[in-house]
């Protein structure tokens, strides 16, 4: 009888008690909007629907995105180096180099079909600070820092600015003698 109280209190009770402990924990977001000053900027792990969707707070990504023209034979070349392709973005939403850059980044990405899980960007605070990955690893001193990977490996990087214009200089990591 009392094995049958303690497995009905289970059910009525523990069972329901940790589906809600699994459901709070599951509706994590890896980033949040932080009130700075005038601006709202974002902080923690994005993906680029979540700049879209913060149009308000970020209405620099949309415009910049929808303009940005690329050289279509460099995003051709380019496309052949998908597979074995990975590019971490650590970025700044309140950066005036980030919000020229990652448009850019994004455009040329889904030009050549990057898929989402190759793209990592992770938005860092003021003091160039990360939430979920720790940048100092990463050697980032200053936003927006791309770095393009190849079978895990880093195969060079984009510091604030693209020296040339941005498909070329990515593809070119990628042509170096040694990456293939």
């Amino acid at each position: 009888m009392i094995a049958t109280k303690e497995f009905n209190w289970l059910f009525k009770y523990g069972i329901p008690f940790i589906m809600i402990a699994f459901t709070a924990c599951s509706t994590h977001h890896p980033y949040w909007v932080q009130k700075n000053k005038t601006d709202q900027i974002l902080l923690g792990s994005v993906q680029k629907s979540i700049l879209l969707k913060h149009r308000i707070t970020q209405p620099w990504f949309e415009p910049s995105y929808n303009s940005y023209v690329m050289d279509t034979a460099t995003i051709r070349e380019l496309k052949q180096y998908v597979e074995p392709m990975q590019v971490l973005v650590f970025a700044g939403s309140w950066c005036s180099d980030t919000q020229r850059e990652l448009p850019k980044f994004y455009r040329i990405a889904d030009a050549i079909g990057l898929p989402e899980p190759k793209i990592h960007v992770h938005m860092l605070n003021e003091e160039k600070k990360g939430f979920y990955v720790n940048e100092a690893v990463f050697e980032v001193k200053s936003v927006p820092t791309c770095i393009f990977l190849k079978n895990g490996k880093e195969v060079g990087r984009i510091i604030e600015m693209s020296t040339q214009a941005f498909e070329k200089e990515w593809l070119s990591f990628y042509q170096t003698k040694g990456n293939n």
